[in-house]
């Protein structure tokens, strides 16, 4: 008995060298598992939010330009001469203006315009000033003070950030074409009142 147990002894299987698989094999088992994050996918109306986003943005970025536009033409122009400025007076005391409004006159600028939300500053071309007649210079001043008196620059903004907003509804382009239209008119419909 003795002798078979001595034989089963030696018998014994001596352990195997671990090979470099095996030992990389229970490295990552033991290794915790990184999850996998899932890429989102953007479905359609996620896309079409991005391309009102961005043309939304080109819209408004035109807008701060062509500000900055009219800003750099109101700081070419030139102060308008005394009798220039003695008719712009008159015109605000019969449009009823106690408001302060400057009178530049801007070789940039191809016809008459009221520009400036806070400080109204009115343009008058370079070479149309000197070929009015007193009658037309009139005019053309009532008519920019109208604008100012009833408001309608800050009424033209909030219509071009509607536009920039909706920018996809034909129906408010055609809005705001008709409701420039229309306060042309009426300005000119002021002027004709106050020339009597």
């Amino acid at each position: 008995v003795t002798h078979v147990n001595q034989e089963r002894a030696s018998v014994r299987p001596t352990p195997l060298p671990e090979t470099p698989q095996v030992a990389a094999a229970t490295e990552t088992d033991s290794a915790p598992a990184t999850p996998t994050v899932p890429v989102p996918t953007l479905n359609w109306q996620a896309l079409v939010l991005l391309a009102w986003a961005a043309t939304a943005l080109a819209l408004l970025l035109l807008l701060l330009q062509r500000a900055y536009f009219v800003r750099g033409l109101v700081a070419q122009a030139q102060e308008a001469s005394p009798k220039l400025t003695a008719a712009l007076d008159e015109c605000r005391a019969r449009m009823g203006l106690a408001r302060p409004i400057a009178l530049r006159v801007s070789p940039n600028v191809t016809s008459p315009a009221v520009r400036g939300l806070l400080h109204p500053v009115i343009l008058i071309p370079k070479n149309l000033a000197p070929k009015l007649q007193p009658r037309d210079l009139q005019a053309v001043l009532l008519h920019e003070l109208a604008h100012v008196k009833r408001g309608d620059l800050w009424v033209n903004l909030i219509q071009t950030l509607l536009q920039i907003a909706y920018f996809y509804n034909p129906l408010l382009w055609l809005a705001n074409l008709m409701i420039r239209r229309v306060r042309e008119q009426a300005v000119d419909e002021a002027v004709l009142v106050a020339m009597g």
